[in-house]
């Protein structure tokens, strides 16, 4: 499948997020996107999205638009 051997994890892209974050905070600078991006990783690692790539998130993506893996976006 399109999902298969990453060369790296989702899981592993949520803790270089959290620590993004972190460092954020402790200069108080708001990282509003990048807590955006932690969010949709965290739903698509709940998703089972964890040991998959980045690309997972996509899945979040078409759930929240009602659309199932696979579908074609329509045309407008």
């Amino acid at each position: 499948g399109a999902f298969e051997e990453p060369p790296s994890r989702l899981r592993q892209f949520m803790k270089d997020i959290d620590l993004v974050i972190e460092g954020g905070q402790s200069f108080g600078t708001p990282l509003l996107l990048t807590s955006i991006c932690r969010e949709l990783f965290r739903a698509a690692a709940a998703d089972g999205g964890g040991d998959l790539d980045s690309s997972s998130v996509i899945r979040v993506y078409q759930k929240l638009g009602g659309m199932g893996a696979g579908e074609n976006v329509p045309n407008e």
